[in-house]
């Protein structure tokens, strides 16, 4: 939270201001987006937890300019949880049983500019390749957490400054700064970029980050040297992708053999699309993997609750099936192979009516209590009813 201080409040401020300016010069398409939902899961010591909620976002975006682009996303939520550690649980601080918050989730402009393209304000880089896993993402974080009726999984975003420079036919260069916006110091400034070059059906994309070391990390070391390679391509219908990622500490003094293979992270994937025809519909096929070599390889050692970078592998399967425009049906989860463990979560949403989608989706955890997952937890059944409503301009 140390970047997000009374700067951001600057920057939101500005951006609002220019955003609200933006019809003078382009459109600007509003969108509210409204979700009610239901939601219960196991307690092994008192039976099934029962907690409603809510959200609402608004998203402001331009887009008659094409050379200058802006959007506002805001997100306020509040739930009535059954107890206080459900709502600790979900981060939130606790009051009477309600968990309340607004988030500027998506605050940026984006300009063309002669040779090369701007964006500034809170937003995400899609650095790497991986739906779930993806050791490219070291902006922002490689791995994600399971939830069962994700749309997607690698969502964060932060304040940063970015350059794109088109470089030939789908190649490029991107150079990204991510300043502590409080307290100012070009000394805890993140700062990195990445090359993406195009050979024939191959994409191949590498990047390098100077940034602060992640919270695991940050008693051993202060600074770190984050990088990664990425492959990318397609064979007999399958779009799959390969990456590489480690981190060095900043630091003299350290092993940096020892430490590269600890901090070394694997990950791929196949996906494939299957048309069924236009009245059955498509299936999508998803597998990834995330490897870290110097990981544990047996279950000796208890892995922490959910936690997917205790041992040397996991697997993401995904499947789903739209058997037309206003259904579709999934089947997804995690697996740890070398404990036994996984989620497995199934989940159905239909487009009722226009802009209103209603949602089911469920999640069961299968495992000993000492797993990576585990049935005995609080948690390890859950169900979640959703109903959705976006309306606004197109």
């Amino acid at each position: 939270m140390s970047r997000l201080g009374g700067a951001k409040t600057v920057m939101t401020a500005l951006l609002l201001g220019l955003l609200a300016a933006a019809p003078a010069a382009a459109d600007v398409r509003t969108a509210v987006t409204v979700e009610a939902l239901l939601a219960g899961l196991s307690d092994p010591d008192g039976g099934m937890l029962l907690g409603a909620g809510g959200s609402a976002r608004l998203d402001l975006a331009a887009t008659g300019n094409r050379n200058v682009r802006g959007q506002l996303s805001l997100r306020a939520e509040l739930r009535q949880e059954a107890g206080d550690d459900d709502a600790a649980m979900s981060g939130g601080k606790v009051a009477g049983g309600k968990v309340a918050g607004v988030e500027v989730e998506r605050a940026f402009l984006r300009a063309r500019l002669p040779g090369f393209r701007l964006t500034a304000g809170k937003t995400r880089l899609a650095w790497g390749q991986g739906r779930f896993f993806n050791a490219g993402d070291i902006l922002f974080g490689q791995s994600a957490a399971f939830a069962a009726g994700a749309g997607e999984f690698l969502t964060a975003a932060e304040w940063l400054v970015a350059a794109y420079v088109p470089l030939g036919r789908l190649s490029f260069l991107e150079l990204v700064a991510l300043p502590p916006l409080h307290p100012l110091g070009i000394e805890r400034t993140d700062a990195g970029g990445r090359a993406v070059v195009r050979v024939g059906e191959l994409t191949v994309e590498g990047g390098y980050l100077y940034a602060a070391a992640r919270a695991s990390d940050a008693e051993r070391h202060e600074r770190e040297h984050r990088a990664y390679l990425s492959l990318k391509g397609a064979v007999a219908g399958v779009d799959w992708h390969l990456s590489g990622g480690t981190a060095l500490p900043g630091a003299a003094g350290v092993d940096l053999r020892r430490a590269a293979g600890q901090g070394l992270f694997l990950t791929g994937g196949g996906l494939a699309f299957l048309d069924l025809g236009p009245e059955a519909g498509v299936v999508t096929v998803l597998l990834e993997a995330g490897v870290r070599p110097w990981r544990a390889w047996n279950d000796a050692t208890p892995a922490p609750e959910a936690a997917l970078d205790h041992y040397g592998v996991y697997l993401f399967p995904e499947l789903s099936y739209r058997p037309a425009d206003v259904w579709n049906l999934s089947l997804s989860g995690v697996v740890s192979p070398v404990d036994g463990s996984g989620v497995a979560a199934a989940g159905a949403s239909w487009n009722i009516h226009q802009g209103l989608t209603l949602g089911l989706y469920t999640a069961v955890m299968l495992g000993e209590r000492e797993d990576t997952f585990a049935l005995e937890r609080p948690g390890g059944v859950s169900a979640t009813l959703l109903a959705r409503y976006v309306f606004g301009s197109s």
